[in-house]
C-alpha cells in the first residue's frame, strides 16, 4: 500500500522552471529509524508540480508539493509532517529565496498494489485533512494604556524591540531564547566580586523576578517552587543554545521533546518578560 499526499506551496524570490520527481531513501538496514516502530528504512517520493495560473499574491509561484509514502494512510500520516520538513529543510537550503508549504488542510489518495488492498479501499481511496483553530474576537487596542505606558514610564526600546521579535518569531526555539535574552539583560547583573556565580545563582537571587513570578499564581508560589522554576528555563536555555548529539544534549529543530518541554512555557515567559520590561527602572 502507498499513500500520496498534496500539500500547496509558494515561493519568494526564487521560482521552478520545471516540474520535478524525486526519490529519497532514508535510514538502512542496520539502524532503526525511529519514525515507525520496526521501520529500518523508507523509500519516498515526493513531485514539485507547477502551478502556471497568475496570482496576484506577493509570492513569486504557488503549486502543489506531492508526497508519496509506501505505508498505509493510518501509517503514512504518523510520519509525513516530518517528512515534508525534510524537504522543505533542503529545498530552502538549496537556494536563495524561501520555500513555504501550507499544512492548514491537505489531500491525500490511498493507492493499492495488490487485489486484497484494492478491496479493502473500495471506491472511497480519497480523503481530506483540515487543521482548523477556533476562531475568536481580537482583543481591541487599548490606547488609555498605550499613552499611560508611554508618557509615565521609560521603558527600554531595545528591549521592546527583542520582545516584538521574539513574540514574532515562529520556531519554538527561537521564540524561547529571545525572551530568555530579556531575562538575561534585565536579571543577571553580576556583582563586582569576582566569585563565579551560575546562571541559576543569579536568577534565583533577582527580587524582580521572583515577584513577577510568584505574583502570577493565586496563591503565590513558595520559594522552592520559584527556584525550581528557574532551574528549568536555564536548563532549557542551555539545550536550546547548545546540541551534542553524541550525549543526546540539546533540541534538532525537529524534536519531539519541543511542544512538551518548551511550548509549555512560551506564553509564561511572554507574561513575564513583558512584566520585567514594565517594571524595570534600568536608566536608558
Amino acid at each position: 500500500m502507498k499513500t500520496e499526499f498534496e500539500f500547496y506551496f509558494s515561493t519568494h524570490g526564487f521560482f521552478f522552471e520545471k516540474d520535478h520527481k524525486f526519490r529519497a531513501t532514508l535510514g538502512d538496514e542496520t539502524k532503526p529509524l525511529n519514525l515507525i516502530d520496526g521501520l529500518k528504512k523508507l523509500i519516498f517520493e515526493f513531485q514539485i508540480i507547477r502551478n502556471d495560473q497568475k496570482n496576484e499574491t506577493k509570492v513569486t509561484q504557488i503549486g502543489s508539493l506531492f508526497l508519496t509514502i509506501p505505508l498505509s494512510a493510518d501509517d503514512a500520516e504518523k510520519i509525513v509532517f516530518q517528512l515534508l520538513h525534510l524537504v522543505v529543510q533542503q529545498v530552502n537550503f538549496n537556494n536563495e529565496g524561501t520555500f513555504e508549504v501550507s499544512t492548514a488542510w491537505y489531500r491525500g489518495k490511498s493507492i493499492p498494489e495488490t487485489e486484497e488492498e484494492r478491496l479493502e479501499i473500495g471506491d472511497r481511496p480519497y480523503f481530506i485533512q483540515m487543521n482548523l483553530v477556533e476562531s475568536s474576537m481580537e482583543p481591541k487596542f487599548d490606547s488609555s494604556q498605550f499613552v499611560n505606558r508611554v508618557s509615565q514610564t521609560q521603558m527600554d526600546f531595545v528591549l521592546i524591540q527583542q520582545h516584538n521579535h521574539a513574540t514574532q518569531a515562529k520556531h519554538p526555539i527561537d521564540k524561547y531564547l529571545s525572551y530568555y535574552k530579556i531575562i538575561e539583560d534585565i536579571c543577571s547583573t553580576r556583582s563586582s566580586t569576582k566569585k563565579r556565580i551560575t546562571a541559576k545563582e543569579l536568577l534565583s537571587n533577582n527580587v524582580l523576578l521572583k515577584e513577577i513570578h510568584n505574583s502570577a499564581f493565586n496563591p503565590p508560589k513558595s520559594n522552592k517552587e520559584y527556584v525550581d522554576f528557574v532551574s528549568i528555563i536555564v536548563d532549557i536555555r542551555d539545550k536550546c543554545s547548545h546540541l551534542k548529539r553524541d550525549n543526546g544534549f540539546g533540541y534538532i529543530t525537529t524534536d519531539e521533546r519541543i511542544q512538551t518541554e518548551i511550548e509549555k512555557y512560551i506564553d509564561f515567559m511572554h507574561y513575564i518578560t513583558h512584566q520585567l520590561i514594565i517594571k524595570n527602572n534600568k536608566n536608558v
